[in-house]
C-alpha cells in the first residue's frame, strides 16, 4: 500500500546526513534517551545514490543476496535502517522518512547500549509482532518530527474492502484488498480475543503481504500512541520505556502489543483519505 501522508521537506538546504542527524537529535532530546556517540558512526545515503550498494559491499562485506534485498527496498522507494552496517537509506529527503528511520536507529541504540538485543531472527509469529512494535515506535517518532503526518485507520481499510468488492474498476489492487481484510480481521480480534491474537497460516503468506500488514498495524498503533502521549493518556516516560523493552524472546513482542491495545487502543486519531 502506498499511503498518502502529510509530508514536508526541510525548509533548509540540508544534506541527507544533516537531515537524519538533526532528526535523531530532536528525538533523543524529546524522549531523553542517551545514545552516547553512536550518531558519529552512522552513514546516510538518499534517493538515487547508488554508491550505497558499493559501500555495503566494500566496507561491510554484504553478500549478493543481501545486496539484492537492499536494492529491492531502494526500487520500492522504501527508507531503510541497516543495523549491521550502521547505515541509513532515505528514499526521500522528507520529515516522515527521516523521522521514522531516526526512531528506528534510536530504538536499536537503546537496546545495544543497555546490553539487550533486537533479535531480527525470530519465528514467524514472534517476528510479526516484533515488527509491529518496531513500526509503532517508528511512526510515533516520526509524528514528533512532523505532527501533520497521518496514516490509514480502520475506516480507510473498510473503504478499500468495499470499493474492491463493489466496483468493477478500482484504484486498489488485490494485494491492497488482502491487506485491508487482514487489518480489519486483526482489529476485530483485538476487541474480542484479548491475548489470543494472530494471523492464520502466517508462515504460508507472502512476505510482502505480511510486511505491508505489520506496517499498517504498526503505523495505526504508533499514531494512537502519539495522540495518547500528547493528550496525557500516557506519559513520555512510558513511551521512552518502550524503546528498552526486550523483544527477542518468544511471546515478548506479542505481550507488549496486547499491553498497547489495552493502554491506547481506544484512542481516536485523524486519518488520511486514500
Amino acid at each position: 500500500l502506498n499511503y498518502l501522508e502529510a509530508d514536508q521537506e526541510w525548509s533548509e538546504d540540508l544534506t541527507p546526513q544533516e537531515l537524519f542527524c538533526r532528526s535523531v537529535k530532536i528525538l533523543v532530546d524529546f524522549f531523553q534517551i542517551n545514545i552516547q556517540d553512536e550518531l558519529e558512526w552512522i552513514d546516510v545515503f538518499a534517493g538515487a545514490d547508488i554508491s550505497l550498494l558499493s559501500h555495503l559491499q566494500q566496507y561491510h562485506n554484504f553478500s549478493k543476496k543481501q545486496l539484492a534485498q537492499v536494492k529491492s527496498q531502494i526500487l520500492n522507494c522504501e527508507s531503510y535502517f541497516i543495523p549491521n552496517a550502521n547505515t541509513v537509506y532515505l528514499a526521500t529527503l522528507s520529515l516522515n522518512h527521516a523521522g521514522e528511520e531516526a526512531t528506528h536507529f534510536i530504538h536499536y541504540c537503546a537496546h545495544k547500549l543497555s546490553g539487550k538485543n533486537l533479535n531480527y531472527q525470530l519465528p514467524p509469529e514472534d517476528y510479526f509482532y516484533f515488527h509491529i512494535i518496531f513500526e509503532t515506535l517508528g511512526f510515533c517518532g516520526s509524528k514528533v518530527i512532523n505532527h501533520r503526518r497521518k496514516c490509514p485507520v480502520e475506516i480507510t481499510f473498510r473503504r478499500i474492502i468495499r470499493d474492491f468488492e463493489e466496483n468493477d474498476y478500482t484504484e486498489y489492487g488485490r494485494d491492497d484488498y488482502v491487506v485491508a481484510k487482514l487489518v480489519i480481521s486483526h482489529k476485530k480480534q483485538e476487541r474480542t480475543k484479548g491475548y489470543d491474537l494472530g494471523i492464520k497460516n502466517i508462515n504460508k503468506r507472502r512476505p510482502d503481504i505480511i510486511m505491508a500488514l505489520t506496517h499498517a498495524l504498526g503505523y495505526l498503533m504508533g499514531s494512537k500512541l502519539y495522540y495518547a502521549m500528547i493528550r496525557n493518556r500516557v506519559n513520555k516516560d512510558y513511551v521512552r520505556s518502550l524503546f528498552y523493552q526486550s523483544l527477542d524472546k518468544p511471546e515478548q513482542a506479542k505481550a507488549l502489543y496486547v499491553q498497547l491495545v489495552k493502554r491506547v487502543g481506544s484512542i481516536r486519531v485523524p486519518h488520511c483519505d486514500l
